[in-house]
């Protein structure tokens, strides 16, 4: 006769049992959800981007200088570089859709110069975001205007943090995407 009241006692059981099962699967696998998005975000940081970058910086250039010439200024090269690390811009006309990614060294003749251009932080990113996002990405994929845009770059930086010398800028990182 009291059959009726231990059924619904062995149902609750069973199931808090479902809900306690679901409850760990949803938490498992968030937690495998998770792991897996760190682990890919880690993959393109550490690993896809730095071969991307080191395959895109190549630069074919057309220079006529003797050995000697070269070899006097790969000694001098690179010795006051002030260094903007992955500026992202937004190229003409992409509407936000797309982007370019990239590192910038601004060379100097001295030290006391290449400590003024790192006071000048502000004023050079400007003029490398004006300079940079003016242009489109076909303009920016075209290698053969890298050369051109290393000379722009380097005349309005000379015009905007007088009295500084500017000798070269160089792209060690230029991801377009």
């Amino acid at each position: 006769m009291s059959a009726p009241e231990e059924a619904p006692a062995h149902e609750s059981a069973s199931s808090e049992k479902k809900s306690l099962s679901t409850v760990m699967m949803i938490g498992i696998g968030g937690g495998v959800f998770i792991v897996q998005t760190v682990l890919v975000y880690l993959l393109i940081v550490f690993v896809l981007v730095p071969k991307m970058s080191g395959a895109g910086s190549h630069d074919k250039s057309e220079k006529t200088e003797s050995h000697e010439e070269a070899a006097m200024d790969a000694k001098d090269a690179g010795k006051f570089v002030y260094v903007v690390k992955d500026l992202i811009i937004n190229p003409a006309g992409t509407g936000g859709t797309r982007f370019l990614l990239t590192t910038v060294g601004v060379e100097t003749a001295s030290e006391e110069e290449l400590k003024s251009v790192e006071k000048k932080d502000v004023v050079v990113r400007d003029v490398l975001n004006t300079i940079l996002a003016g242009k489109t990405v076909e303009w920016l994929d075209d290698q053969t205007k890298r050369e051109g845009l290393r000379k722009e770059i380097r005349d309005s930086l000379q015009k905007s943090i007088r009295p500084e010398k500017i000798s070269q800028v160089y792209f060690s990182k230029f991801i377009i995407q």
